[in-house]
């Protein structure tokens, strides 16, 4: 376009892939292409050139003024429009996956600048550690635009998106013989908000060098649980004696359909885990029918329809708690049928997500509390709509971290048009003039 033109409304096509882990399907994007992408669209992701100083561990005020909240509400916008099933790609959240290494390059570009300052806002506070210093790391956003700190499906499909990209090849198993077997893989991580989860790809489909990689088993650990109120975060304050009810075990959730006994618990996000009871006055949530999207009756559950046609699905049941006062920041919710101490399935309606066929931080969270309550052993099989989960919750030495290894798999690469009107404010508050837009990249 001429330089005294306005923007195009249309950017060169972003560059994606699509993986799922057991039917939790997730949009990845490189650092790269993003950043590409955004410079494209003629963004001003610094207030002035006095914010585009060399990356460091301290950030100006400029940066912090300016450049989150538009690349926040950008993201934001972007998830919403790709995860869309209609009128998007569909996904249950956009995945952004972030090198040191391409931000220490860069670091005095507009893009790079506002990645590694995104990922230290929500990282760094907590432990130090800066995007230039974790060699991974990632930005997650649910398809509804909100942000979270933790999804095991997720890092699963992030794993095999960066084998795909050539980021890995240190780190995947090696074939030592003709027979098929293959050296264990090494163990890397990636940053999340909370922090640092350490993955190894145990077994990858296709090309070797994991750029033709279509299928990967991978192993993720992730911290503790936590149980204290605060941690999780419940707000206690209009039950009695809130200060006593540090945790909340088995305690009584009051629903409009009846009451439930829930535990909560935190896996780097928040969790509501509803096992089945055969207690007076517990709701009997088994008899409802299961609205999963997309799941099969025998995948269900109870795999029966409900016995009264009045009564509300686990979708609601799931969506009152979330919006109940006791959740400040929401809940993924989890209900549980106990097959065995070793073997559980569950249904899980995500924060942010809704139904979802699977949530690896929900199945940890189920065997946290299922441990916790003295229902479940420590090894457990957790079904859930999707597919099958092994969960490993450690203890002693491993500071009683949880384990979880199932698949991710490659579903297709693309290219998507994304229209301008997703950079809504602050972000087209920094839409910068035409002239200066063509010395970022805009042809004429």
């Amino acid at each position: 376009m001429h330089p005294q033109q306005t923007l195009s409304l249309t950017a060169p096509p972003l560059a994606f892939s699509k993986v799922h882990g057991l039917g939790n399907d997730f949009i990845l994007v490189t650092e790269e292409n993003l950043c590409l992408h955004l410079v494209s669209q003629g963004l001003a992701l610094a207030a002035s050139d006095s914010a585009r100083t060399s990356y460091g561990a301290v950030h100006t005020e400029p940066v912090t003024a300016s450049l989150l909240p538009a690349l926040k509400s950008i993201l934001s916008n972007l998830a919403v429009f790709l995860c869309d099933r209609r009128r998007g790609i569909g996904g249950d959240g956009l995945i952004v996956a972030v090198r040191s290494s391409y931000l220490a390059q860069n670091h005095n570009e507009r893009g790079p600048l506002a990645v590694a300052a995104l990922v230290d806002s929500y990282s760094s506070e907590r432990d130090g550690v800066s995007a230039l210093e974790a060699p991974f790391s990632w930005i997650y956003v649910n398809s509804d635009g909100s942000y979270s700190s933790m999804c095991g499906n997720g890092l699963r499909t992030l794993a095999l998106f960066m084998a795909r990209q050539g980021w890995l090849k240190e780190h995947l198993p090696v074939r030592t013989d003709s027979g098929g077997a293959s050296a264990a893989a090494s163990v890397f991580q990636v940053r999340c908000a909370d922090y640092p989860v350490h993955i190894s790809i145990q077994s990858i489909d296709g090309d070797s060098t994991g750029s033709g990689a279509s299928r990967a088993v991978v192993s993720t650990r992730l911290a503790r649980p936590l149980f204290s109120a605060a941690d999780i975060p419940l707000d206690l304050s209009d039950r009695a004696n809130p200060e006593s009810q540090c945790e909340f075990i088995a305690a009584p959730i009051t629903l409009k359909s009846g009451q439930v006994k829930a535990t909560a618990v935190s896996m780097g996000n928040p969790h509501c885990v509803i096992f089945e009871r055969q207690e007076a006055g517990t709701l009997p949530w088994l008899e409802y029918a299961l609205d999963m999207q997309g799941g099969q009756p025998e995948n269900t559950l109870s795999g029966l329809p409900a016995t009264n046609s009045n009564s509300p699905t686990l979708r609601a049941l799931s969506e009152e708690i979330q919006s109940s006062s006791l959740f400040p920041q929401g809940a993924n919710v989890e209900w549980v049928k106990i097959l065995s101490p070793e073997k559980v399935r569950v249904y899980v309606v995500e924060r942010g997500c809704g139904p979802t066929l699977a949530c690896a931080s929900g199945a940890a969270a189920v065997v946290a509390a299922g441990v916790r309550e003295g229902l479940l052993k420590r090894q457990c099989c957790v079904i859930l709509p999707g597919g099958e989960l092994a969960v490993s919750y450690l203890d002693g030495g491993m500071q009683e971290q949880i384990e979880l290894t199932g698949p991710a798999e490659f579903v297709f690469d693309g290219v998507v048009s994304v229209h301008s009107h997703l950079f809504s404010e602050p972000g087209r508050g920094l839409l910068i003039p035409a002239q200066a837009s063509a010395n970022q990249g805009l042809q004429e």
